[in-house]
C-alpha cells in the first residue's frame, strides 16, 4: 500500500462493512501513545496543521532507507533523485550513504557529530592513559536509533575535519 491508497475494513460474519479510509504511513509501528498524540499524529499525516510542537511523528528521526522512501511516497528513482537534487545544498537532508542509500535529517546528523565529539572529549579526560576509545562503544553510546550509516559518515567527517583522530581499523 502506498499513502493515499484507500481501504474498506469488512467484517465476513455477518457481512457487515466496519469502515474505511485511506492510509497515512504504510510503515507506521506500534505508537504508546496517548489519544491527544494520536490525534495530533493522524492530523499530521493527513496534512492538516498540527497544534502540538512536539507533534512530528520522530519516527524515522534515525534516517531513511531506499525502500522506505519509496514506501511512503511511492515515487519512482527519478522521482527521488529529483527531489534529492532539489534539497542538496539546502542542509535540510544529508546523504550519508549512496550505497545503499540512506537519508537523514540534517539537525540529526550535526548532533550526532557534536555528540561524537563530545563522548571522545569525555572519555579522553577519565581515561588519560588509553590510546582512544573503541568504535563499538562510541556507537554503542549513541544508542539504536543512530543508523551505522550515519555513524560512519558522522565519523569520517571529523576525522576529515581533524577534529578527532581515527585510526584506519574501521
Amino acid at each position: 500500500m502506498l499513502p493515499g491508497d484507500r481501504f474498506i475494513v469488512r467484517q465476513f460474519s455477518p457481512v457487515v462493512t466496519i469502515g474505511g479510509g485511506a492510509v497515512l504511513d504504510p510503515l507506521a509501528g506500534v505508537r504508546c501513545c496517548g489519544i491527544r498524540d494520536a490525534r495530533c499524529f493522524l492530523n499530521h499525516r493527513a496534512g492538516k496543521p498540527r497544534r502540538n510542537p512536539r507533534g512530528d511523528d520522530g519516527a524515522r528521526a534515525a534516517g531513511l532507507g531506499h525502500e522506505e522512501i519509496v514506501a511512503r511516497t511511492g515515487w519512482i528513482e527519478q522521482e527521488i533523485q529529483g527531489a534529492l537534487e532539489k534539497l542538496h545544498g539546502t542542509g535540510r537532508v544529508r546523504i550519508v550513504s549512496t550505497e545503499p542509500l540512506v537519508l537523514v535529517a540534517g539537525k540529526l546528523f550535526e548532533d550526532v557529530r557534536k555528540k561524537i565529539a563530545e563522548k571522545v572529549e569525555r572519555f579522553q579526560k577519565e581515561n588519560p592513559l588509553l590510546p582512544g576509545i573503541s568504535r563499538e562503544d562510541l556507537r554503542a553510546s549513541l544508542g539504536k536509533r543512530v543508523r551505522s550509516e550515519t555513524f560512519r559518515a558522522a565519523l569520517e567527517e571529523l576525522a576529515a575535519q581533524k577534529k578527532l583522530d581515527a585510526q584506519a581499523s574501521w
